[in-house]
């Protein structure tokens, strides 16, 4: 299941998660940022035939990955080379605010 282009993450990173961002992408019936809620992602999970605990329990499975390899990718690009702490930090606090919207 495709739930949206790795361009929606990458290109709102610098932009606090409160302005008023759209997505390439639907998640359930809405597109701006802020406004996806778990009810969003209940809807999504409807209509590729899952449950809404199913689909919340994946949304929350890759957000929590998402925040546990944010290290992993930063050691990685420091021994390339490339220093990439400010980018570590607003991928860390992306996928808390995910993990936050699911509570809503």
């Amino acid at each position: 299941m495709r739930l949206a282009p790795l361009y929606d993450i990458a290109s709102t990173l610098p932009y606090h998660p409160t302005q008023k961002l759209e997505l390439a992408m639907m998640v359930g019936g809405e597109y701006r940022l802020g406004f996806v809620g778990a009810r969003h992602w209940e809807r999504l999970g409807e209509d590729v035939g899952l449950t809404a605990d199913e689909t919340i329990e994946r949304v929350r499975a890759v957000a929590d990955r998402v925040g546990e390899r944010v290290g992993t990718v930063a050691a990685r690009c420091r021994t390339g080379g490339l220093e990439v702490e400010e980018l570590s930090r607003l991928v860390e606090a992306r996928a808390l605010g995910c993990s936050r919207m699911l509570s809503e």
